[in-house]
């Protein structure tokens, strides 16, 4: 063993420092969770999170969702996910009945989205994604985001 490899070895070898092991967390790679894929959307997304309530109107809705160009949207009540409307079913409710404009999303809103924590993997986001269209994020109770299929092709290493 030469002296070159002695040095290298006590160097890396030795007890980090109190600085390392501070410093060292922050040059590990930053797991992707559920709540990093909600807060990186791309420019052109809606900064806030668009939802309806179940007192909007259909017609309300579905103009809020073609103004924002989006497909589906969770329906909320105090906060909390009570529904979803995706836009291609309420379509085909309301070519089949169009009193259904002025009715309540209360009345053609569908089960709501799974929910999951801000802090779950995207592991776990890439799985329910595989049986529902959208997963919410939810933190301290209240739903702050949500995550599409296509939100997560926009993320690198997701699910892995």
């Amino acid at each position: 063993m030469g002296p070159v490899w002695s040095v290298w070895k006590r160097f890396t070898m030795r007890p980090l420092s109190l600085d390392q092991q501070m410093i060292s967390p922050l040059l590990e790679p930053q797991k992707i969770t559920a709540g990093l894929i909600s807060g990186t959307k791309k420019p052109q997304a809606p900064k806030s999170l668009v939802f309806a309530t179940p007192a909007d109107t259909v017609a309300s809705a579905l103009e809020k969702m073609d103004d924002l160009g989006l497909t589906q949207i969770p329906v909320l009540e105090e906060g909390r996910a009570v529904g979803s409307l995706r836009e291609n079913r309420v379509l085909a409710k309301v070519v089949r009945n169009r009193e259904l404009l002025n009715s309540s999303v209360s009345e053609v809103m569908e089960a709501s989205f799974p929910t999951v924590d801000v802090d779950v993997s995207s592991s776990e986001v890439t799985r329910r994604l595989q049986t529902s269209p959208a997963v919410l994020v939810e933190e301290y109770g209240r739903i702050i985001g949500i995550i599409t299929r296509h939100d997560v092709l926009e993320v690198k290493n997701v699910g892995q």
